[in-house]
């Protein structure tokens, strides 16, 4: 993709809780505590805002997690000891042999780390483990995995351990390092997979390292320019953050560099809580930063602009734009047939692209042309406007013997929306009527049945006509109310006759 610059869109909340100690949780977010109020704030994943624990302590508080009804906190003055706190107001306290700088829960269990190791607290069986880390740099935890950082004089060193009854070292990776400069340290979630982000600014490379047993994959990032940098995961692409430019990757079994976009106006000493927002405290306010896909799409080859869009789940009406520019660049020779073919075989949902011919309105040569390949392509079910758009086009295109024999071998199926359409074309073309009432009777629509959808539609004449041809029994009032709503008086007078010399004979 041509590297322009791309807006990113910022979307701004706000919140009344003042500067607190903080400390990040395995979730992608955060703990807050305001020890001037004695209130325990928390961020959860993809919403932009800070919710308060109704539990309020009176102490001052270090740190704190929250599992099941429990509160786990440290205090500032005693910063060695994990006190329980159940909703109950029983208390219960651990001592360790540190002093303890976060804590996190994760099923039965609160974490603890401090500079030398890690803590591990069965709250069902009140027993309380360690096991020692290398010393620290840096620290994150996601999931069941806490995350550290050793950083020394000619390598960055990452350990990650996993809880399972116990913590395990499970994954451990050296990076080589020519600068003592701050590494910008993060972990994030695409999908399903959970991401180390370690980025050294003075040799412009960036490393993405999948958190998992072993060593899995180590993606390699280039970042244009020298600084600490942040990340935020928006959609599920990567969003590199360096002063106003950031850089979109998409990260599949590579990372492939989606755009350089400029940033808006924002600092980059917000704090991020969730995946993609970032808390001021001293503006009191939560900025969201979303990508629009619709944009980062433009610059994309056809073929890869909407498999783009479908991948990150764009909106129906997101879908239908990109897919009737893709259609006109078509319809002006500016894109190949063969283009076209790959996107009807993209996906095995077709809605949009069926929402998107119906609303096309190219010359009618061109729009069959196009149509009649989507149909004969497509595995899935096409909704009944595609094919009413076909059968007017190649109608008002004279392409009638082409449609007679789309019908004989139904590659336009039996449907009764379909054959209302065919019905509403009789008078442009001699065997749409038959066709429409052979498609109803296929589909075990009696006379009456056929009757009524005639009557439904407003066709009248056509009522009465069929009602004469199928010896289908009216009542003379039911004669009557039929005749009053025909509005040709050449065929109404021909009705009136036939009607009376029926009557007569």
């Amino acid at each position: 993709m041509n590297d322009s610059l791309t807006p990113i869109i910022p979307i701004i909340t706000t919140f009344n809780l003042k500067s607190c100690l903080f400390t990040p949780n395995n979730k992608c977010g955060y703990y807050f505590i305001d020890n001037n109020e004695h209130k325990l704030y928390y961020s959860i994943p993809t919403v932009p805002y800070i919710y308060c624990i109704e539990t309020k302590l009176n102490d001052v508080i270090m740190t704190y997690c929250v599992i099941k009804n429990t509160i786990a906190y440290t205090l500032i003055n005693q910063p060695k000891k994990i006190l329980l706190l159940t909703k109950e107001g029983n208390k219960k306290v651990f001592e360790c042999n540190e002093s303890i700088i976060a804590l996190d829960s994760y099923q039965k269990y609160v974490i603890a780390i401090s500079s030398n190791y890690l803590f591990y607290l069965d709250t069902n069986e009140d027993r309380l483990r360690s096991t020692k880390h290398r010393p620290l740099t840096g620290w994150k935890w996601i999931g069941d995995c806490v995350i550290t950082l050793t950083q020394m004089k000619k390598s960055i060193i990452y350990e990650t351990y996993q809880l399972c009854e116990a913590l395990h070292l499970i994954q451990s990776l050296t990076i080589p390092t020519t600068s003592k400069e701050k590494i910008s340290f993060d972990v994030i979630k695409i999908r399903e997979s959970s991401w180390i982000f370690s980025y050294q600014g003075n040799n412009k490379i960036a490393h993405l390292i999948e958190i998992g047993p072993q060593l899995k994959r180590v993606l390699e990032l280039h970042v244009p320019v020298n600084n600490y940098a942040q990340v935020a995961v928006t959609g599920d692409l990567l969003l590199i953050m360096i002063n106003s430019i950031g850089v979109l990757y998409e990260i599949n079994n590579t990372a492939n560099k989606i755009a350089i976009v400029k940033l808006p106006p924002f600092s980059l000493n917000n704090l991020r809580i969730n995946h993609n927002q970032f808390i001021n405290f001293n503006e009191q306010t939560i900025t969201t930063l979303k990508a629009d896909f619709a944009l980062l799409s433009q610059s994309l080859l056809p073929a890869e602009r909407y498999s783009f869009l479908l991948r990150h789940s764009a909106p129906q009406r997101v879908l239908q734009k990109a897919l009737l520019s893709i259609f006109n660049d078509f319809a002006k020779g500016n894109i190949d047939f063969e283009t076209l073919k790959d996107i009807f075989t993209i996906s095995s949902e077709s809605s949009a692209i069926s929402s998107a011919l119906v609303d096309w309105r190219p010359e009618p040569q061109v729009y069959c042309y196009v149509m009649i390949e989507f149909i004969c392509s497509n595995k899935t079910k096409i909704p009944p406007p595609v094919y009413c758009r076909l059968i007017e086009s190649l109608i008002n295109d004279g392409q009638t013997s082409r449609l007679l024999m789309l019908l004989q071998y139904h590659i336009i199926p039996d449907d009764e929306i379909v054959a209302l359409q065919l019905v509403s074309m009789r008078e442009k073309c001699d065997f749409a009527y038959q066709f429409a009432m052979d498609m109803l009777k296929r589909m075990n629509k009696n006379n009456n049945q056929i009757l009524q959808i005639l009557i439904a539609i407003g066709d009248y004449a056509e009522a009465l006509i069929f009602c004469i041809s199928h010896k289908v029994q009216l009542s003379n009032h039911d004669i009557t109310s039929l005749l009053s709503q025909v509005k040709n008086p050449v065929l109404l007078f021909q009705l009136n006759q036939y009607l009376q010399n029926k009557n007569t004979n």
